[in-house]
């Protein structure tokens, strides 16, 4: 949900001055993984605790989420030059994200994580006419 507007983003910045922070794609990847791992520790933990899930809460760990991962971005451009072995691994890391993210999203692995709650199903439901 916030890897993509999230990488939009980045190309953006990247565009006005993105080439002046040491680290950008590097720190930019790693604010990108964060997300979504803060997004549903939040949400899976609270709903094991409680017992239901709540849609403010829902939102809420969205944007402590986005926060996070902004957070993290920024403490790596502080980070002196890390070379050119964290440029390879950015962009290796931003192609295999958006492949995986593209794949998880048409053929899931059948775990609990990506079921669909109400059907049981996995990936795009065919529509059903009433």
């Amino acid at each position: 949900m916030s890897f993509w507007p999230g990488l939009i983003w980045a190309c953006v910045a990247y565009a006005v001055n993105g080439r002046a922070v040491k680290n950008y794609w590097f720190a930019r990847i790693c604010g990108l993984w964060c997300m979504p791992i803060v997004m549903a520790a939040i949400s899976y933990g609270y709903t094991a605790a409680v017992g239901r899930r709540y849609l403010s809460v829902d939102i809420l760990s969205f944007l402590v989420a986005v926060a996070v991962g902004q957070f993290v971005s920024f403490k790596l451009f502080q980070v002196g030059e890390l070379g050119a072995t964290s440029r390879r691994a950015s962009v290796v890391g931003i192609l295999a994200t958006m492949l995986v993210f593209v794949l998880f999203t048409y053929m899931p692995p059948h775990r609990f994580i990506f079921e669909q709650l109400q059907t049981h199903e996995y990936g795009i439901l065919a529509r059903r006419e009433p």
